[in-house]
């Protein structure tokens, strides 16, 4: 059994974002940070290795109520990125997240103008050649 680095949860999710501002975009760091201050409030004032599959499950059922499949998903990816950084850092034995299902996602329908909108694109357009491209493609299904 190897020997991990004692590290609180606040400080860990720090040092992770430090390093994943040098790998991530901007946009993906503001994510993770929103995602690790929820994770940090749930589970409050812990060592990063007391955190075990259990509370993390608890962790996505709780989110799972209050906000989109999307959300949570994304908040697994991030915490589970960390915790195989955490590993790789000798702050952890393994990684929690691994066998925990992401929630399963709504099917996305396909998005059609109705007859009405369509009539309404079809007045504003001036260009008599881009109308019948716009007639035309809607017709065959372009996109």
């Amino acid at each position: 059994m190897k020997k991990t680095i004692p590290i609180s949860m606040g400080k860990f999710f720090f040092q992770y974002l430090v390093y994943s501002e040098l790998v991530h975009s901007y946009r993906t760091v503001q994510s993770e940070k929103t995602t690790f201050n929820l994770l940090r409030k749930y589970f409050g004032k812990i060592l990063i290795d007391e955190l075990n599959r259990n509370m993390v499950m608890d962790f996505v059922q709780n989110r799972l109520r209050r906000v989109s499949a999307y959300a949570v998903t994304r908040d697994i990816q991030y915490l589970r990125g960390a915790l195989n950084w955490g590993i790789q850092k000798n702050y952890l034995e393994n990684n929690q997240c691994i066998g925990i299902k992401k929630p399963r996602l709504p099917e996305i329908q396909p998005i059609y103008f109705t007859r009405e909108e369509f009539d309404k694109l079809l007045l504003v357009i001036n260009n008599e050649d881009l109308k019948h491209l716009i007639i035309f493609a809607v017709n065959t299904g372009l996109r």
